[in-house]
Formats: C-alpha cells, structure tokens, sequence
C-alpha cells in the first residue's frame, strides 16, 4: 500500500510539473516539393589580410527539387571579427554589391553574435548568391559558419576559414613564434592558437590548425571548428567543456612553454581522437566506439599538462578528469561520451554542492524537483544535492523545496548535505 501511494505521489507531481506542454508543427512551404533540398556555399574570393582588413563573403543559396520559400540564412560572427555595417544601411541607400540588404544581427554584429537574413523566395534551379562582409579586429584566422533552412526542408550548412597574416608574427626563431602563440591566446582564446606554433613548423612558415601533420583528412582542418560550432555549442556541458578551455588558456600556453612535451602529446591526442569527431559532427556519434588507444593518449596529454601546471589549471584537471571517467570511456561509443560531458562541474559550483541541481543542466528547474522526488521514493538512486532541506535524508518535503526554487518562491540553498 505503502509503495502504490509513493507511485500515486510520483505521477501526480509529474502531471502538476509537466500540465500545459505543448508541440508544434512546422508547416512546410506551399511551393517546397516533396524531394526538396536546398544547397549552400560560401566563399572568401581568397582574401588574405591582417588586423582591421575587410572581408567580403558571398554565399551562395539554391532549390533543387522544387522552390522554397521564407528561407533563413544565419551566420554566427566568428571571435576576431565584427559585421561590418556599410554606410547608408540605415537608410536603405547602402551598395548592395557589398552586403546584401535586409540583414539583421543580435546585439551590435560583434563577436559570437548571430545575423540573419529572410530570402523570400528561391526558385528551384535559380540560384541566389546572398553577401555579407566582416571587419577583422585581430590578426587570426576566422571562422565563418553558415546555415540555410525553411519549413519542411532540411537545414544546411557551410563553412570556411579565411586565413590571416598570423604568420607575420613568425619568423625565423622560437621565440618570435611563441610571443605570437601567447599574443594570440591572450587576445583571443581561439582553438587555433594553441597549436599555431608546432614542432612541424619550419622557419618562417607557420602551419594552421587545419595544416598540423595527423591532422590533415577529408575535412581539412575544419573538424576541430565544427566541433566546437557545431556540437558543443548544442549542449550544455559541451559549452562547459568551451568555457574551461577558454578561461584556462593562458595557464595552458604557459604548461607548454615550460615543457616542451605538451604540445606534441597534444597534438598525437587530437590525431588520435579524429576520426571520432568527425563522425560525431556528421551526426554519426552512435556508429564509432572509444579505443584503449585514444584513452592512453589522452591520459598521457593530460599527464603531461598536469605535470607542468598549477593552481587553478591543475584543480580544473584533476576535478573534471573524476567528473568524466575518462578511463570508464573505452568501448562506449562517442555518443555515450557526449552524455558524459554533461557531467562537468557547473560553473560557480566547482568545489560546492549545487543543491537542488540534480539532472545536470546546471540550473534547477521542475524536473529536478521530479528527480528528488523520484529518489524519496526509493526510484532513483541518492545524490548529496536532492538534501535540500539539510535533514539527513531525501523526503518529499525536499522535492516540494526543489520546486519552489525552481519557481522562485524561495532563494537557492547552500545547506544540502548527507
């Protein structure tokens, strides 16, 4: 009887959590076929430059298999570079030959921004090329992402990088390469920077990320960009994994100069791991499995990095290394991996308890109120966190506090503990 009331518990606190969702449907478009697909590329005219050149773009956008209509282009501006508004924009009066009129961005078009543009309509077997221009505000390679969808049609992508004068900085002495390489992460924080100066390089030829031998495939490069565009922006813990890079990679650079092994280990952990990003940004996560040798590589990278830090860079590896189980990884395929990712500490919680927090997301929402009280009532297994009330135990009193600061009638608490 006991246990019939718990489950009564249980179900009704889901309806009370979960009452009022609802589902949309997209409507396809009146004049999108059956078999309609839409095509996208983008180009850079081969364009070169250095800090505060000009980059023009030229996307091109088309139907085959029919025409669609009210298809969105978006763009996200890459770190380093602005959308450049051209003069008379705001009047209507600005050359079109530049930047094609009707683009709209999210803020000021500064870095990380998204910009959109709504193509009316695309006769199929017409095709429309769609400009915009960026203004570069560092000296480094960008990366330009672009995308294309309308209803009942599949999205598309394209991307590219356009290289910059990074070498410049790069001369003929380790030292001229490695003030660029620090210059660069300090500024910036891009992916690229890391591996801009490797042990491949030859006096005055910097190799590009996507230039680095082990490296090189069929996505020339791009695998890492996509990776980080593509599907670690697509989650939470992926843009934790993001913003840990970022904010430990000035302490990264100085690992590296101070042990001349990081970067080469670096380099052997990102060849061996490849394959498995690409399938994971083809969608394909589900089809590839981790091997015992991308995990001795990894750990050997690792090893090697925390060996040559300390402090906050040092913690950071050692916690999030317990967090992931990095070694529990071999014969899970890289889908499972990207659940795991998930299980990176909460920014601002990363020696506390985030009580309340229990499904990971890293914030507290009705779901994890639903959590608690799945573990009160002995369904799921007990997390330090699910205590909000301090008790010594997990009761449905906890769930009903989760709740309330989920909703804000009460403030967040620090006291959970077991």
């Amino acid at each position: 009887m006991i246990n019939y009331m718990k489950r009564v518990a249980l179900v009704s606190l889901s309806v009370c959590l979960f009452a009022g969702i609802t589902t949309t449907r997209a409507v396809p478009s009146a004049f999108a076929g059956p078999t309609t697909q839409l095509d996208i590329s983008i180009d850079d005219g081969g364009t070169r430059g250095s800090d505060g050149a000009f980059v023009p773009y030229d996307v091109t956008v088309s139907a085959q298999g029919g025409s669609a209509e009210d298809a969105m282009l978006t763009i996200v501006i890459p770190q380093g570079a602005e959308f450049y508004v051209p003069p008379g924009a705001t009047s209507g009066e600005a050359d079109a030959s530049i930047v094609s009129p009707g683009w709209a961005c999210d803020g000021d078009g500064g870095p990380g921004d998204v910009c959109r543009l709504l193509i009316a309509f695309i006769a199929a077997g017409n095709p429309q090329i769609i400009r915009f221009a960026l203004v570069a505000i560092l000296t480094l390679d960008l990366y330009v992402d672009v995308a294309v969808a309308a209803a009942g049609i599949p999205t598309v992508r394209a991307d590219i990088v356009t290289p910059f004068l990074a070498a410049a900085f790069c001369q003929n002495d380790f030292v001229t390469c490695a003030a660029a390489c620090v210059l660069c992460y300090f500024l910036q924080n891009d992916p690229g920077c890391f591996w801009l100066i490797s042990p491949f390089q030859t006096a005055g030829n910097t190799m590009r990320l996507g230039e680095l031998p082990g490296i090189v495939g069929s996505s020339a490069g791009f695998t890492l960009f996509r990776l980080r565009d593509r599907v670690l922006s697509a989650t939470r813990g992926g843009q934790r994994a993001v913003e840990l890079y970022y904010e430990h990679s000035a302490a990264v650079v100085n690992a590296t100069f101070s042990n001349p092994n990081v970067m080469p280990h670096g380099l052997a952990a990102i060849s061996a791991w490849s394959d498995a990003f690409d399938a994971l940004v083809d969608g394909e996560g589900d089809t590839v499995t981790v091997t015992q040798g991308q995990i001795d590589a990894t750990n050997t990278f690792l090893d090697t990095l925390r060996a040559a830090s300390f402090g906050d860079l040092a913690a950071a590896i050692d916690r999030e290394r317990a967090n992931l189980d990095v070694n529990g990884m071999v014969g899970r395929t890289m889908d499972d991996v990207m659940a795991e990712v998930e299980l990176l500490s909460c920014e601002g919680f990363e020696d506390t308890l985030f009580c309340g927090e229990i499904t990971g997301d890293c914030a507290i929402t009705a779901t994890d109120a639903l959590s608690v009280l799945q573990i009160a009532v002995g369904l799921a297994a007990v997390v330090p966190e699910a205590d909000t009330d301090g008790s010594g135990s997990v009761t449905a009193t906890d769930a009903l506090k989760t709740l309330r600061i989920a909703v804000g009638s009460e403030p967040p608490t620090s006291d959970c503990n077991l």
